[in-house]
């Protein structure tokens, strides 16, 4: 897909009244779909027209804790 057809990351931060890095999380996190080109971010607008209706992502892109701290999986009870 040409980027023409996509969203820039700032459009979509501007949309959803937030800032670029916001919006690269939600990247990241799997709840919109995006593509460096060229050395700038893209929103696909099928992605994002489906982030704005809060259809869920998949689960594959469900973020977990991998610490071993135990802070946030409630692991052993520290004493």
């Amino acid at each position: 897909m040409k980027h023409q057809c996509m969203y820039s990351l700032e459009e979509v931060a501007e949309k959803l009244g937030t800032t670029e890095l916001h919006v690269l999380m939600h990247i990241k996190k799997g709840l919109l779909e995006g593509s460096e080109i060229d050395g700038q971010w893209y929103i696909k607008p099928e992605s994002f027209e489906a982030f704005q209706h809060g259809e869920a992502p998949p689960k594959s892109s469900i973020i977990q804790c991998k610490s071993h701290c135990g802070g946030c999986s409630g692991a052993t009870e520290r004493r």
